[in-house]
Protein backbone atom coordinates (compact mmCIF):
# COMPACT_ATOMS: atom_id res chain seq x y z
CA UNK A 1 0.00 0.00 0.00
CA UNK A 2 2.72 2.60 1.30
CA UNK A 3 4.68 1.30 -2.31
CA UNK A 4 1.79 2.35 -4.12
CA UNK A 5 1.38 5.59 -2.57
CA UNK A 6 4.84 6.32 -3.41
CA UNK A 7 4.99 5.21 -6.73
CA UNK A 8 1.73 7.51 -7.32
CA UNK A 9 3.65 10.47 -5.78
CA UNK A 10 6.22 10.06 -8.66
CA UNK A 11 4.19 9.73 -10.65
CA UNK A 12 2.47 12.74 -9.52
CA UNK A 13 5.75 14.65 -9.72
CA UNK A 14 6.61 14.06 -13.22
CA UNK A 15 3.40 14.84 -14.29
CA UNK A 16 3.78 18.49 -12.68
CA UNK A 17 7.47 18.65 -14.01
CA UNK A 18 6.18 17.72 -17.47
CA UNK A 19 3.37 20.25 -17.28
CA UNK A 20 5.49 23.29 -16.19
CA UNK A 21 8.44 22.31 -18.96
CA UNK A 22 4.99 22.64 -21.65
CA UNK A 23 4.14 25.94 -20.25
CA UNK A 24 7.24 27.04 -20.16
CA UNK A 25 7.30 26.09 -23.49
CA UNK A 26 4.44 27.72 -24.59
CA UNK A 27 5.89 30.72 -23.15
CA UNK A 28 9.02 30.91 -25.14
CA UNK A 29 7.04 30.17 -28.15
CA UNK A 30 4.58 32.91 -27.66
CA UNK A 31 7.03 35.38 -27.04
CA UNK A 32 8.54 35.34 -30.62
CA UNK A 33 4.59 34.87 -32.22
CA UNK A 34 3.12 37.29 -30.37
CA UNK A 35 4.57 40.69 -31.36
CA UNK A 36 3.14 40.42 -34.94
CA UNK A 37 -0.06 39.75 -33.94
CA UNK A 38 -0.08 42.60 -30.92
CA UNK A 39 1.35 44.98 -33.52
CA UNK A 40 -1.65 44.43 -35.77
CA UNK A 41 -4.22 44.44 -33.26
CA UNK A 42 -2.59 47.61 -31.64
CA UNK A 43 -2.47 49.18 -34.73
CA UNK A 44 -5.83 48.54 -35.80
CA UNK A 45 -7.27 49.86 -31.91
CA UNK A 46 -5.27 53.40 -32.36
CA UNK A 47 -6.96 53.61 -36.11
CA UNK A 48 -10.40 52.88 -34.57
CA UNK A 49 -9.79 54.79 -31.46
CA UNK A 50 -8.56 57.93 -34.02
CA UNK A 51 -11.59 57.67 -35.96
CA UNK A 52 -14.12 57.72 -33.31
CA UNK A 53 -12.49 59.98 -30.65
CA UNK A 54 -9.75 62.01 -32.92
CA UNK A 55 -6.07 62.08 -33.33
CA UNK A 56 -5.53 63.18 -29.37
CA UNK A 57 -7.44 61.54 -26.84
CA UNK A 58 -7.62 57.99 -29.78
CA UNK A 59 -3.79 58.13 -29.83
CA UNK A 60 -3.61 57.90 -25.28
CA UNK A 61 -6.45 55.43 -25.05
CA UNK A 62 -4.91 53.41 -27.89
CA UNK A 63 -1.56 53.85 -25.58
CA UNK A 64 -3.47 52.88 -22.37
CA UNK A 65 -4.56 49.87 -24.10
CA UNK A 66 -1.03 49.07 -25.40
CA UNK A 67 -0.02 49.86 -21.87
CA UNK A 68 -2.25 47.35 -20.45
CA UNK A 69 -2.64 44.54 -22.87
CA UNK A 70 0.69 44.06 -23.93
CA UNK A 71 2.79 46.02 -21.05
CA UNK A 72 1.02 44.53 -18.29
CA UNK A 73 -1.23 41.47 -19.09
CA UNK A 74 0.82 39.66 -21.67
CA UNK A 75 4.12 40.44 -19.45
CA UNK A 76 2.13 39.02 -16.09
CA UNK A 77 1.29 35.85 -18.47
CA UNK A 78 4.71 35.18 -19.76
CA UNK A 79 7.19 35.98 -16.56
CA UNK A 80 4.84 36.59 -13.96
CA UNK A 81 4.12 39.08 -11.13
CA UNK A 82 6.65 38.56 -9.07
CA UNK A 83 9.39 38.72 -11.48
CA UNK A 84 8.49 41.95 -12.41
CA UNK A 85 8.76 43.32 -9.26
CA UNK A 86 12.03 41.56 -9.01
CA UNK A 87 12.91 43.14 -12.26
CA UNK A 88 12.03 46.72 -11.50
CA UNK A 89 12.04 47.06 -7.86
CA UNK A 90 14.30 50.10 -7.19
CA UNK A 91 17.62 50.67 -7.19
CA UNK A 92 19.97 52.85 -4.90
CA UNK A 93 22.01 55.55 -7.10
CA UNK A 94 25.27 54.76 -7.57
CA UNK A 95 27.73 57.46 -9.00
CA UNK A 96 29.26 54.95 -11.96
CA UNK A 97 25.55 55.03 -12.96
CA UNK A 98 25.20 58.89 -13.52
CA UNK A 99 26.73 58.82 -16.82
CA UNK A 100 24.45 55.70 -17.94
CA UNK A 101 21.51 57.86 -17.20
CA UNK A 102 22.45 61.20 -18.94
CA UNK A 103 23.24 59.64 -21.73
CA UNK A 104 20.28 58.56 -23.43
CA UNK A 105 18.38 61.75 -21.82
CA UNK A 106 21.33 63.53 -24.33
CA UNK A 107 20.67 61.29 -27.13
CA UNK A 108 16.60 62.05 -26.47
CA UNK A 109 17.90 65.73 -26.50
CA UNK A 110 19.00 65.61 -30.58
CA UNK A 111 16.67 62.74 -31.50
CA UNK A 112 13.57 65.35 -31.04
CA UNK A 113 15.80 67.94 -33.41
CA UNK A 114 17.16 65.62 -35.69
CA UNK A 115 13.50 63.18 -36.29
CA UNK A 116 11.46 66.65 -36.31
CA UNK A 117 9.03 64.75 -33.32
CA UNK A 118 7.90 67.51 -31.75
CA UNK A 119 4.84 67.31 -29.26
CA UNK A 120 3.23 70.32 -28.31
CA UNK A 121 1.07 70.88 -25.33
CA UNK A 122 -1.94 73.45 -25.91
CA UNK A 123 -3.73 72.53 -23.24
CA UNK A 124 -3.39 71.65 -19.91
CA UNK A 125 -5.20 68.62 -20.28
CA UNK A 126 -2.39 67.79 -23.65
CA UNK A 127 0.05 68.78 -21.04
CA UNK A 128 -0.98 66.18 -18.17
CA UNK A 129 -1.17 63.45 -20.95
CA UNK A 130 1.80 63.64 -22.23
CA UNK A 131 3.19 63.43 -19.01
CA UNK A 132 1.45 60.36 -17.74
CA UNK A 133 2.49 59.34 -21.49
CA UNK A 134 6.04 59.59 -20.59
CA UNK A 135 6.09 57.48 -17.49
CA UNK A 136 3.43 54.82 -18.95
CA UNK A 137 5.82 54.25 -21.87
CA UNK A 138 8.67 54.29 -19.62
CA UNK A 139 7.54 51.81 -16.84
CA UNK A 140 4.91 49.17 -19.36
CA UNK A 141 7.30 49.05 -22.29
CA UNK A 142 10.22 47.90 -20.18
CA UNK A 143 8.52 45.71 -18.09
CA UNK A 144 7.57 43.96 -21.71
CA UNK A 145 10.25 44.39 -23.80
CA UNK A 146 13.46 44.54 -21.36
CA UNK A 147 11.91 42.84 -18.55
CA UNK A 148 10.13 39.68 -20.10
CA UNK A 149 12.20 38.99 -22.36
CA UNK A 150 15.49 39.53 -20.38
CA UNK A 151 13.65 36.59 -18.07
CA UNK A 152 12.42 34.59 -20.92
CA UNK A 153 15.32 34.01 -22.77
CA UNK A 154 18.47 35.15 -20.33
CA UNK A 155 20.93 33.58 -22.41
CA UNK A 156 19.96 34.41 -26.17
CA UNK A 157 21.32 37.49 -27.24
CA UNK A 158 19.12 37.66 -30.03
CA UNK A 159 15.62 37.53 -28.49
CA UNK A 160 16.63 39.15 -25.45
CA UNK A 161 18.40 42.19 -27.60
CA UNK A 162 17.75 42.25 -31.52
CA UNK A 163 14.00 40.42 -31.59
CA UNK A 164 12.77 42.39 -28.98
CA UNK A 165 14.01 45.60 -30.06
CA UNK A 166 12.65 45.35 -33.60
CA UNK A 167 9.27 44.82 -32.22
CA UNK A 168 10.12 47.70 -29.42
CA UNK A 169 10.76 50.08 -32.59
CA UNK A 170 7.80 49.14 -34.82
CA UNK A 171 5.10 48.99 -31.84
CA UNK A 172 6.59 52.82 -32.34
CA UNK A 173 4.93 53.13 -35.68
CA UNK A 174 1.27 51.97 -34.62
CA UNK A 175 0.81 54.91 -32.74
CA UNK A 176 2.97 57.48 -34.33
CA UNK A 177 0.13 56.67 -37.22
CA UNK A 178 -2.01 58.72 -35.23
CA UNK A 179 0.01 61.59 -34.14
CA UNK A 180 0.44 64.29 -36.21
CA UNK A 181 3.50 65.43 -34.00
CA UNK A 182 5.74 62.52 -35.16
CA UNK A 183 7.79 61.41 -38.00
CA UNK A 184 6.90 58.20 -38.00
CA UNK A 185 10.47 57.06 -40.21
CA UNK A 186 12.56 58.93 -37.59
CA UNK A 187 10.49 58.18 -34.57
CA UNK A 188 11.01 53.96 -35.63
CA UNK A 189 14.84 54.30 -35.96
CA UNK A 190 15.11 56.34 -32.81
CA UNK A 191 13.42 54.05 -30.92
CA UNK A 192 15.53 51.28 -32.36
CA UNK A 193 18.70 53.09 -31.27
CA UNK A 194 17.31 53.29 -27.83
CA UNK A 195 15.68 50.10 -27.41
CA UNK A 196 19.06 48.47 -28.20
CA UNK A 197 20.64 51.09 -25.20
CA UNK A 198 18.23 50.13 -23.03
CA UNK A 199 18.36 45.96 -23.37
CA UNK A 200 22.08 46.56 -22.90
CA UNK A 201 21.83 48.42 -19.99
CA UNK A 202 19.34 45.63 -18.55
CA UNK A 203 21.43 42.71 -19.58
CA UNK A 204 24.90 44.45 -17.83
CA UNK A 205 22.75 45.46 -14.74
CA UNK A 206 20.55 42.73 -14.48
CA UNK A 207 17.32 44.97 -13.69
CA UNK A 208 14.78 46.74 -15.51
CA UNK A 209 15.04 49.89 -12.92
CA UNK A 210 17.62 51.86 -14.74
CA UNK A 211 15.97 51.66 -17.80
CA UNK A 212 12.49 52.37 -16.49
CA UNK A 213 14.52 56.12 -15.00
CA UNK A 214 16.53 56.21 -18.67
CA UNK A 215 12.87 55.87 -20.40
CA UNK A 216 10.75 58.22 -18.41
CA UNK A 217 13.02 60.93 -18.59
CA UNK A 218 14.17 60.13 -22.00
CA UNK A 219 10.03 60.84 -22.91
CA UNK A 220 9.96 64.00 -20.70
CA UNK A 221 12.59 65.54 -23.14
CA UNK A 222 10.64 63.83 -26.25
CA UNK A 223 7.00 65.09 -25.54
CA UNK A 224 8.37 68.37 -24.45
Amino acid sequence: MNELSFEDLKENIVQQDTYKQSKQKRKLFAGIIAPPILFLVMFLIYQVFGAIFGSQIGWFMGLFVYWMLCGLIFSTWLIGIKKIKKLSSPRRLEIKMIPFIIFPVAMSFIFKYLSGTEYKALSVLSGILLVITAFGNGIFEEILWRGAYMELYPNNNFLRIIYSTIWYALFHFASGSLSSNSNDLGLVIGSAFFGIYLAALAKWTDTIWWGILCHILGGLVVVF
